[in-house]
C-alpha cells in the first residue's frame, strides 16, 4: 500500500469512528441536528451530502448556510444550543475557528455535541509543513474535529469539504 493510500486509510478510519459515535449519540436526541455550512459550491455540496445522510438515517435536521463562521455568528449558535440542545455539524468551515468554537461551546457551556468536518488548514497554523503543531491540534480536538491535515492529506488539493462529507456519509 502506498504512503498516500495509508494516509487516506487513516483518515477514513477516523471518519468511520466518529460517524459510528455520532450515530449512536443521535439515537437519544430530542432536537434536530443543526448543520452549518459554507456559502460556496463546496460548502453547499458538503451540506447536501450530510443532509442526505441524516435523511436516510431518519434523523431530523436543519441546514443553515453562512457566508463565514465569524465570532458573532458562533456566539449566536452557542446561544441557540442553550435553548434547543441541538447537535451541531460545521461543514466546510470550522477548522479556522476551532478555538472560538471550543471556547463558546465546551468552555462556556460544557457542550461537546458538535462536529467539525473541514478541509481547510486549522486556525493558527501558518503552513501545512508545521506537522508538530497540526498534530497538537489533532490531539486536542480529535473527538469533534475531522481535518485531512491531521492525517498528512493536503486539504487544499487532495480533498474538498464535499469529499470529506462524502467519506463521512459513506463510512460504516
Amino acid at each position: 500500500m502506498s504512503n498516500e493510500n495509508k494516509k487516506l486509510e487513516k483518515l477514513n478510519s477516523d471518519l468511520k469512528r466518529i460517524k459510528n459515535s455520532f450515530l449512536n449519540y443521535t439515537k437519544n436526541l430530542t432536537a434536530p441536528i443543526q448543520i452549518y455550512t459554507h456559502l460556496d459550491a463546496d460548502g453547499l455540496s458538503a451540506g447536501a451530502i450530510l443532509g442526505k445522510l441524516l435523511y436516510r438515517e431518519n434523523i431530523p435536521f436543519q441546514i443553515t448556510v453562512l457566508r463565514q463562521l465569524e465570532k458573532r455568528e458562533i456566539e449566536k449558535i452557542a446561544e441557540k444550543v442553550d435553548v434547543n440542545n441541538n447537535y451541531l455539524i460545521f461543514s466546510d468551515f470550522g477548522s479556522g475557528q476551532y478555538q472560538e468554537l471550543h471556547s463558546e461551546l465546551i468552555d462556556k457551556r460544557n457542550c461537546s455535541n458538535f462536529l467539525i468536518l473541514d478541509h481547510h488548514i486549522p486556525q493558527n497554523i501558518s503552513s501545512k509543513e508545521d506537522i508538530n503543531l497540526i498534530e497538537e491540534v489533532h490531539e486536542v480536538t480529535k473527538e469533534w474535529h475531522i481535518n485531512p491535515y491531521f492525517f498528512g492529506v493536503d486539504g487544499s488539493i487532495e480533498i474538498s469539504g464535499a469529499g470529506l462529507s462524502y467519506y463521512f456519509a459513506k463510512g460504516r
